[in-house]
């Protein structure tokens, strides 16, 4: 027990104030909506965020959201990836919907079921898909 009675954490810090975390509000404001807020979130204080609605008529998907947070002190960056609806079946003769194409508000594509293989061919920009990716258990 801590001299105030609370239970003892199981790590060590120099000072209570080092447990201490500061946030601000982040709000991604729609232009295309007449400045409807898309998005209310809080991040560490001092982090830069941004964030932007993107508009996909063609798409099943009618809007996502392109929202990344980033520590300018460790370079840790934090990005929710965009959302997509895919079909995949064996095409019959005539399809002309290439691969990666729009079918039905749908990328017709095969299914991936590695997530390293899928980040890699769906959202790196081609520069960096043939650069070395690790995977992480964190």
């Amino acid at each position: 027990m801590e001299p105030d009675g609370a239970p003892r954490r199981a790590f060590a810090c120099s000072s209570r104030s080092a447990l201490l975390v500061r946030f601000t509000p982040f709000t991604v404001i729609d232009p295309a909506s007449n400045g409807v807020n898309a998005l209310s979130m809080i991040v560490p204080q001092g982090w830069q965020a941004s964030g932007s609605v993107q508009w996909l008529p063609m798409w099943t998907r009618l809007a996502m959201l392109n929202t990344r947070v980033v520590d300018p002190t460790s370079r840790l960056t934090v990005e929710w990836l965009p959302v997509q609806n895919f079909m995949y079946f064996t095409p019959p003769a005539g399809f002309d919907v290439p691969l990666g194409g729009n079918y039905q508000g749908k990328q017709y594509a095969p299914p991936i079921t590695d997530p390293l293989q899928f980040v890699r061919e769906f959202w790196m920009p081609p520069c960096c898909r043939s650069s070395r990716t690790q995977r992480s258990s964190r």
